[in-house]
């Protein structure tokens, strides 16, 4: 009885040290963004910069029944990123409305709506304000998915988590087009991302035979 009590242990042991080390292993923060279309923003805040028409998106999702849409993206940068939504794809007076994520020296991020042609005079409607801090990296993206409901409600929740850490209602809201631009560094924004289909709502799961395609204005991570 004692040399295969001691084989027992002996393979409990080997299965502890193998979970282990698996649970220990390094992991690539950017895996995150497989399978994402990437947009660089070196210019200025007031820049003109391109929108992008979401019905191209590949991985955008509407559940119909529920009236939700889901789409998923991220940032990548040390503060200042702003993510626009409008209904057009070029400069006019349309609405935009923009998360104006970790701004403040990444101490505050501010959801705001203005015209589109005429962000520098910020007469803007103020649609939520949330005093988060070390939203950003650059060391690691942050992703995260919006799920839009059709009355405008809006909530957006990071990968691996279950709450959302902004919401905001905007009975106006359109997302046929989606844009980015930074205030003073530089940032890269992932967008039009596979959604995610792990444990949690935003766990991402690495797509089988994702490769490199170009599509659109971006390259396909």
């Amino acid at each position: 009885m004692f040399l295969p009590s001691v084989l027992l242990v002996t393979a409990v042991l080997l299965v502890t040290a193998v979970l282990l080390r698996v649970e220990a292993s390094p992991r690539n923060a950017f895996e995150s963004t497989r399978g994402c279309l990437q947009f660089n923003s070196d210019s200025g805040y007031y820049t003109d910069h391109p929108f992008f028409a979401t019905s191209e998106f590949q991985n955008m999702e509407t559940d119909d029944g529920r009236g939700v849409t889901r789409l998923r993206f991220g940032v990548l940068g040390d503060k200042h990123a702003a993510i626009r939504f409008t209904s057009v794809s070029s400069n006019s007076e349309t609405p935009m409305t923009e998360i104006a994520l970790a701004h403040w020296e990444d101490t505050r991020t501010d959801i705001r709506k203005y015209p589109r042609t005429v962000p520098k005079k910020l007469n803007s409607v103020h649609l939520g304000e949330f005093k988060l801090r070390d939203v950003m990296s650059i060391f690691a993206p942050t992703m995260m998915t919006a799920e839009i409901h059709r009355n405008g409600y809006v909530t957006v929740t990071k990968d691996g988590e279950f709450a959302p850490f902004l919401q905001f209602s905007d009975p106006g809201f359109s997302f046929k087009y989606m844009g980015f631009a930074k205030w003073n560094v530089p940032v890269a924004f992932f967008y039009d991302c596979p959604l995610n289909v792990g444990g949690g709502p935003n766990e991402y799961v690495i797509p089988a035979g994702k490769g490199e395609e170009s599509c659109g204005d971006g390259v396909r991570i």
